[in-house]
């Protein structure tokens, strides 16, 4: 979908516009999009959940109950130390004595995230403080760059032949791209909000950048692309999430290929015949940017303040929602590949090629897989899970996951998120490929 504007509007006076108002405004609001968002309780038991989280809501459960191997045995005293309590012996994993070290490092790295959680706390730092010490700094150490991970994600390369791992990305400044913004559900309530609010169908307002997909100085020349300037805001306004844990497809696989694939020829059909902006970027997920344009989105993470007033589920739902409305797309395009393809094996050196036919309807979707989606506030971490029902997205949570305020509970959290990462790499990876078809 191409948007125009008047040439005349420049992006220094858009950044300037007060924000626009939004439609959907609490997290019990997300009722109203095309795709509703029911928010339900967990209530103790994985019996609620999509088959496909069941068993790592149960490991994470289990690992914040039970605590059992959670500690790594080498470096008992010091744990104990730090806690300043003894510990029963089933919480301690069998010490291997050749992991000292990277258990001594793990250790430093995660008293340094409960010592700045401790300061944070007491000056009342901003989000982007919390982000750039504590978080960032330990998804970096599970997912990231930190070199006990790296030489961990070498080491199950060479003994599992593993095509994918999981990768943290920071995308403070990621925006949903205006396609795939959700749209409200037609009736009473939702057209008297549209009245009101002058949005139209969409359910949250759109920023500069994600409105076009470029940067701000391409948008100063491009004066064939926009939209209405009355659903325009800063990108600071959009709904954004803070991190995402995306699952990183090895080049040359077939999913890898057919991804791709997909997203380029999608990129080719929304050509532009004149202007600046040949080609949008190709992209998989639900925002163009760049680290994660062909990497599937598995996780998403929102963080805040103890103090702020945001409603981060609100956030993780419209971002979540419209990465739905943009699976759907890729599947039916892919649907329509598979299509092509058999009428194409279907010729004969007999006959012309036969085409398939124009109005042909792709199948219709199977269930999304089951996101988990995480809410940092302040030291508690919790987890959400969102399971597609066809016609609505049901939300259960929250779980705790751990904390960063002690380092017993800092290390529950490290579990979590490992028990988080392996199911990315196992059930999410499995599903990703069932989406596309591609299971080989």
């Amino acid at each position: 979908m191409m948007l125009r504007w008047n040439s005349t509007i420049s992006y220094d006076h858009l950044a300037k516009r007060r924000k626009a108002p939004s439609p959907v405004k609490s997290a019990h609001d997300m009722y109203l999009l095309d795709k509703p968002i029911y928010i339900k309780p967990l209530s103790g038991y994985s019996s609620d959940l999509a088959k496909d989280v069941r068993a790592l809501h149960d490991q994470i459960r289990n690992i914040g109950d039970f605590k059992m191997g959670i500690f790594p045995g080498e470096i008992r005293d010091r744990i104990e130390a730090f806690a300043d309590r003894t510990m029963p012996s089933t919480c301690f994993r069998e010490p291997d004595l050749a992991d000292t070290p990277g258990a001594l490092a793990t250790f430093a790295a995660l008293c340094r995230v409960v010592d700045a959680t401790a300061v944070s706390q007491s000056v009342r730092r901003y989000e982007d403080a919390w982000n750039n010490l504590i978080h960032t700094p330990l998804l970096d150490l599970v997912f990231g760059s930190h070199p006990l991970n790296i030489k961990r994600r070498a080491q199950e390369q060479v003994q599992e032949q593993k095509c994918v791992s999981v990768r943290f990305e920071p995308v403070m400044a990621a925006t949903i791209a205006y396609e795939w913004i959700p749209r409200l559900r037609r009736g009473p309530i939702s057209e008297q909000i549209k009245k009101n609010t002058n949005l139209s169908d969409l359910a949250c307002s759109v920023s500069a950048g994600s409105a076009i997909s470029c940067t701000s100085s391409q948008l100063e020349g491009a004066s064939h692309i926009s939209v209405p300037k009355d659903l325009m805001h800063t990108s600071a306004d959009s709904k954004k999430v803070d991190y995402v844990l995306v699952l990183d497809i090895l080049d040359g696989t077939p999913l890898k290929m057919v991804i791709s694939d997909l997203i380029q020829k999608a990129a080719v059909k929304a050509q532009e015949t004149e202007g600046i902006l040949k080609v949008p970027p190709a992209h998989v997920n639900q925002t163009t940017y760049h680290p994660i344009r062909d990497s599937p989105i598995a996780v998403s993470i929102e963080t805040k303040q103890d103090f702020s007033s945001r409603d981060p589920l609100l956030q993780l739902g419209i971002w979540i929602a419209a990465w739905h409305r943009r699976m759907k797309v890729l599947y039916s395009a892919r649907s329509l590949d598979i299509l092509d393809d058999q009428f194409r094996n279907a010729s004969t050196s007999d006959q012309p090629t036969i085409s398939r036919p124009p109005d042909t309807v792709p199948p219709p979707n199977p269930a999304l897989v089951s996101l988990p989606l995480i809410v940092a506030t302040g030291h508690h971490w919790q987890i959400y899970f969102a399971c597609d029902q066809d016609v609505s997205i049901e939300l259960y949570g929250p779980l705790t996951i751990g904390s960063t305020a002690t380092i017993l509970d800092v290390y529950v959290l490290l579990c979590s998120l490992q028990a988080i990462k392996e199911w990315v790499e196992t059930i999410f990876y499995t599903a990703i490929k069932s989406w596309f078809q591609c299971n080989k």
